[in-house]
């Protein structure tokens, strides 16, 4: 209880803006009266893999670190999912900022906290709003990856359910770049909308 607050950000591959906003969250704290809990936090940014396999050690050291209280980023769910496991055994709290799969937060942890709503969550809001729209056919295109998937079939669930259609569903790889083999298999049948998942 005495001393610095140890906070890790992980900074993702794509080295996006976040960390800038991790940062000025961090001075504001540090600068203020009360700081947190009366303590300063000592902030460590660590670049994390492409994926979980390389990420993996990184993860093992961080939650290795008896000094470390909190871990903020993971921004792929695709590693955010299997480093919860860890941090949670390691008692540290897990603040993932990006990552959506329901599993994340589907084994009643008790350090691991959601920062953005889950695929299922959004995909009924979207369907929501696509109904509102009065989109009375939606086409699907998705990422062949879990999280992207996922989104995708509870999407599907969701629209069902508001009496939208499904005209066409389609997937493709991530590193795809040429899309006019999949875009030709909707020439036939009118849409209203194309619902995409991919990413994060």
């Amino acid at each position: 209880n005495k001393g610095d607050i140890k906070i890790v950000a992980i900074r993702d591959y794509a080295k996006s803006d976040y960390i800038k906003g991790v940062r000025l969250a961090v001075e504001e704290i540090n600068s203020s009266s009360e700081k947190l809990l009366g303590r300063n936090i000592e902030l460590s940014i660590i670049d994390e893999g492409a994926n979980f396999k390389e990420s993996k050690p990184i993860i093992r050291r961080i939650a290795g670190d008896p000094k470390v209280t909190a871990v903020l980023g993971h921004r792929k769910s695709s590693i955010a999912v299997p480093a919860s496991v860890i941090y949670e055994k390691s008692q540290v709290i897990f603040l993932p900022s990006f990552a959506t799969s329901k599993m994340l937060t589907g084994h009643n942890f008790q350090y691991v906290f959601r920062m953005a709503p889950n695929n299922e969550t959004m995909a009924k809001q979207l369907a929501s709003v696509a109904n509102i729209l009065g989109y009375e056919n939606v086409v699907i295109l998705y990422a062949r990856d879990d999280v992207s998937r996922e989104l995708a079939f509870v999407f599907e669930e969701a629209s069902l359910n508001k009496g939208i259609k499904l005209v066409k569903r389609a997937s493709f790889f991530e590193s795809e770049k040429n899309f006019r083999s999949i875009i030709s298999q909707f020439n036939t049948d009118p849409f209203d909308a194309i619902f995409i998942a991919s990413g994060v």
